[in-house]
């Protein structure tokens, strides 16, 4: 939606997004649906780090543990002493000493950095990965989404409809 410089993507980013906010009266009563929904879709993605170039440190999911503003409160933020602009790689490239924090959280993400840190490859892409049932893949699939997000209730027989079909089951040929 957002890539190129289409004339959708530009009206999208003029009049919808320049206050992402779900008190927002701009836009349809969709559009405002979806931005109260972006956390349990945020939950659907996450990126598998190949060089970090295009993944922001703070608001994408790189992490198993999660987008790491959900994760530290502003406090949290400060003392990890990361920009909120930079991206992965600049994070985990960055000449910053690695601390002993006090909170175990923290510590748990600098250890996270390190691992993904020994993994990075300059010469690749990184990866779109979508949540599935048996773990995270490559390819999205809107079927196994909507599996994951509903709610599934037992089956109603007493309606009307399958009243009907069992009468016309009963009926002799």
């Amino acid at each position: 939606m957002f890539a190129g410089n289409s004339l959708w993507g530009k009206w999208i980013r003029t009049n919808l997004l320049k206050e992402v906010s779900e008190k927002t009266q701009a836009g349809s009563w969709i559009w405002r649906k979806m931005l109260k929904l972006r956390y349990v879709a945020m939950t659907f993605h996450m990126k598998a780090v190949r060089n970090g170039r295009h993944i922001s440190f703070w608001f994408d999911r790189w992490s198993e543990l999660g987008v790491m503003p959900e994760l530290l409160s502003e406090r949290g933020i400060l003392e990890m002493g990361i920009r909120r602009e930079a991206t992965l790689e600049e994070a985990l490239c960055n000449q910053r000493r690695k601390k002993r924090h006090r909170r175990h959280i923290l510590n748990d993400i600098e250890k996270d950095m390190g691992i993904v840190k020994e993994k990075l490859r300059s010469g690749t892409e990184n990866v779109d990965l979508w949540r599935w049932k048996s773990g995270y893949k490559t390819n999205f699939s809107i079927t196994e989404t909507w599996q994951q997000t509903r709610e599934v209730g037992s089956l109603c027989t007493w309606g009307r409809v399958s009243g009907f079909l069992r009468l016309q089951q009963s009926l002799p040929s």
